[in-house]
């Protein structure tokens, strides 16, 4: 069987580049040529743009058809696990804003949030509205904040719509696949962003402090294993 080198490319992982060639993940994943890179990668869901994976050759149909004939062909979409941890990052120190009507003019009074709100807690029974490609999804997140589908392999963007048809409603725009692994600079500067530590590969360790503070763990601005850990945890992944 031969096979081809691919570099990977954005919001691109083993699963999609699988259901592009109509072969399994397996398939893919465990081709002698890709030893090292699963030794660089601990999971085939999780790659990193500029790495090159070895494709196999796609999958031919066995199906034979007759000219001049019509004929109907039915098949149906690889899926994979969406998992996604819905966190509160609200800060402590944020200020919301409220307007009051006093003597005619109109004052702006910034106060701090409710005392009930916490930083990086799990937004749990929170209904959803997911849409992926032709197909919109609805459920609630459970007890961690997590909610789960299963979505096409092959789309890399979706909307996810928070409390819909409510005055709570809020929109997210997600990219599916385009996480860096945690042990890559991007991947850590990602997930900071992502938990409301905005960040760059260039200043993820000033910003690395700042998020060890807010957990409670030892200030070092170095991806220790105890920050480490809380990280994968807190973003799923």
């Amino acid at each position: 069987m031969g096979v081809t080198q691919h570099i990977v490319q954005p919001g691109e992982c083993v699963a999609s580049l699988a259901a592009k060639l109509g072969v399994t993940v397996d398939a893919v994943w465990q081709l002698p040529d890709n030893a090292a890179l699963r030794e660089r990668r601990s999971s085939p869901f999780m790659l990193r743009a500029g790495d090159v994976i070895a494709l196999p050759e796609p999958r031919r149909s066995g199906q034979s058809v007759s000219p001049g004939g019509t004929h109907g062909f039915r098949g149906e979409a690889p899926r994979v696990s969406l998992q996604l941890k819905l966190l509160d990052q609200r800060a402590v120190t944020e200020t919301a804003e409220r307007q009051v009507e006093k003597q005619g003019r109109v004052t702006t009074i910034r106060e701090p949030p409710p005392p009930d709100v916490r930083a990086g807690e799990a937004l749990s029974g929170v209904p959803y509205r997911l849409v992926v490609g032709a197909r919109t999804l609805e459920g609630v997140t459970d007890g961690e904040g997590v909610l789960r589908e299963e979505v096409d392999a092959r789309i890399t963007q979706a909307l996810l719509i928070l409390h819909p048809d409510t005055d709570e409603e809020r929109h997210l725009s997600l990219g599916i696949g385009h996480l860096d692994p945690p042990d890559e600079t991007t991947g850590l500067a990602q997930r900071l962003t992502n938990l409301g530590f905005p960040c760059t590969p260039e200043t993820v360790e000033g910003i690395l402090e700042k998020y060890q503070a807010s957990r409670d763990l030892e200030v070092t601005g170095e991806l220790d294993q105890a920050t480490r850990r809380r990280l994968v945890e807190e973003s799923g992944g």
